[in-house]
């Protein structure tokens, strides 16, 4: 799951397109369909956990050779959070003053595990998956379906009486956010040319919804929402909180 994510940010990373990523320029497609020698994955060697630290130098060294087929170099770097410090220390120095065509992409299922001084290198992209849904979860799932087709359609009085019926529980309000979250990611997924669905069940019923939203938008959308899964985990007055995500999300879409 977590690779299919690090495909998205590659592609973000390669496309030719000046502003919205486009996903279908010839940097675009290599990287979606895996053919291009730009986009490199490292993975822990046989039987081990974690990548080591000969394995950090090397990408240390490699990171300098120029690309060879896109305008950037792409490293992905599998179970990042399980290297220990040495081998994180061995990639410091790279990460603060990469090569201006490399970037790298840390999978890591745990952000603690990092030293400060890698984590703060790095810009956080948080990716919430799915699960089993009850009905408690659909509920706020045809919640969170009828808050993007509210903002689709423009209609602001229909986000006023969604705010009023948000859960009061913190934990379903959570939910509400992170199944908002993921029809987002859909939506910024399709519109870089990837189709492959967490919220939505395909194409036909995601590319309405890509259509009616910018890809700033979108994202801005995404950035949002993270930011109220904080502010929920920081156990900001929940009221104030609402308010907020409800207000910032319209004008995310209607700037």
């Amino acid at each position: 799951m977590l690779r299919k994510y690090a495909t998205y940010l590659a592609v973000a990373c390669a496309c030719e397109a000046k502003d919205d990523i486009c996903g279908v320029c010839e940097s675009c497609r290599r990287v979606l369909n895996a053919i291009t020698p730009d986009v490199i994955d490292i993975f822990p060697e046989d039987g081990k956990q974690s990548i080591n630290v000969d394995q950090a130098r090397n990408v240390r060294a490699d990171a300098y050779i120029a690309p060879n087929e896109l305008d950037v170099k792409i490293y992905i770097l599998h179970n990042a959070d399980k290297m220990n410090v040495q081998t994180q220390n061995a990639l410091l120095k790279i990460l603060e003053e990469p090569p201006r065509f490399v970037s790298f992409i840390l999978l890591s299922a745990n952000t603690a595990a990092f030293l400060p001084t890698v984590r703060s290198r790095c810009q956080l992209v948080q990716f919430v998956g799915g699960a089993e849904k009850n009905d408690d979860s659909s509920r706020l799932r045809k919640l969170a379906l009828e808050t993007v087709d509210a903002l689709a359609g423009n209609r602001k009085s229909r986000m006023i009486d969604i705010q009023s019926v948000l859960p009061s529980d913190r934990s379903e309000f959570k939910e509400y956010i992170t199944e908002l979250m993921s029809a987002f990611r859909d939506i910024i997924a399709f519109k870089s040319g990837v189709k492959q669905f967490i919220f939505f069940d395909d194409s036909d019923s995601c590319r309405e919804y890509a259509i009616s939203f910018s890809e700033n938008g979108s994202v801005s959308a995404y950035e949002t929402l993270y930011s109220a899964l904080k502010d929920n985990d920081a156990n900001i007055y929940m009221l104030l909180s609402q308010t907020r995500l409800i207000s910032d999300l319209w004008h995310a879409i209607h700037p």
